[in-house]
């Protein structure tokens, strides 16, 4: 407010501020201001002279007629639900109290526990698979805490749940355009995304390999040539495994390590998918998920090379 603070706040003599020299000389809840010669203690706070439990320091905006002049003041936490959810941090006027997030709307105590994203969501101090509430919402399905728990390709998990990927129909290509294989979505490891591409002329040889027509993608092509075909880089000889193409934040499957796929963009990994150990497009690939490499016999550093998609070993002279 605008004005005037007369005689605020005081614990020393009845009726008016006490004299200080120090904050810690006045009371809960106040603080020592100059006023030309003398200081008196009136209401106010700061991070060295913190408000009583259950109080907060608000600043004041004011202009002052009188000394002391206070820029803060102690105050009761008001009855408003900031996110709308009908829970507080503490019961206040009829809205019940146990809001553990007050600031996001769908974690309170009366919402459903979800049961993979790392948050305790029905404020009882249980995060995801830790609360009863996952294990039994499950019914037939197994429970999980990422998509490596569940069959990857034919379910995800979801909400804490292994649920069936979608089925989805190829696409209708143009003639002299055939289907190219289906890649896991990275995020849920479901097979999708379908493009036409040029058939070409193949042979019939089944010589599998892992392919990618974007960003780290993965998919199994039939052979080589029918990636080539696509214009789809090799990853690797052989079909991809189990979780390849996963986005890395819930981390790999065994065998499969954390891969930048731009890594020439920057220094950070911008864009991971899980790859199968050992499987390298760039140099900056390597080690790719395999231990150090041993020393030279000169005692220096191999450099590693990604030749043929494999991390290769190289010595100087």
């Amino acid at each position: 407010g605008i004005g005037g603070t007369g005689g605020t706040g005081g614990t020393g003599v009845t009726g008016g501020p006490s004299s200080c020299m120090t904050d810690g000389q006045c009371g809960p809840g106040e603080r020592c201001y100059s006023c030309g010669p003398s200081a008196l203690c009136a209401e106010g706070c700061n991070a060295a002279k913190p408000c009583p439990a259950g109080t907060a320091c608000i600043q004041v905006q004011q202009a002052c007629f009188t000394c002391p002049c206070p820029d803060s003041r102690c105050v009761t936490p008001t009855c408003v639900d900031d996110d709308g959810d009908g829970y507080l941090v503490r019961a206040c006027q009829g809205l019940p109290g146990g809001d553990c997030d007050p600031m996001n709307s769908a974690v309170n105590p009366g919402a459903p526990e979800r049961c993979n994203n790392g948050r305790d969501d029905d404020c009882d101090g249980l995060v995801d698979l830790q609360d009863p509430s996952c294990a039994s919402a499950c019914m037939s399905t197994p429970s999980c805490g990422t998509t490596l728990d569940c069959a990857v390709g034919t379910s995800w998990c979801s909400n804490g749940c292994c649920a069936a990927c979608p089925v989805l129909a190829p696409p209708l290509c143009a003639p002299g355009q055939c289907a190219s294989p289906m890649t896991p979505n990275p995020t849920t490891g479901c097979l999708g995304n379908p493009v036409c591409v040029p058939c070409g002329v193949c042979p019939a040889v089944v010589q599998p390999v892992c392919a990618s027509l974007g960003i780290g993608d993965a998919r199994t092509f039939t052979n080589r040539c029918h990636a080539l075909a696509a214009n789809a880089v090799v990853i690797h000889e052989g079909a991809c495994v189990r979780g390849e193409g996963l986005n890395c934040s819930t981390g790999c499957a065994p065998g499969t390590y954390c891969r930048d796929v731009c890594p020439q963009c920057d220094a950070s990994l911008d864009v991971g998918r899980c790859t199968m150990v050992g499987a390298c497009v760039t140099d900056l690939d390597c080690p790719a998920g395999l231990p150090p490499p041993a020393p030279c016999a000169n005692g220096t550093s191999p450099a590693l090379r990604c030749v043929a998609n494999a991390c290769v070993r190289q010595c100087s002279p």
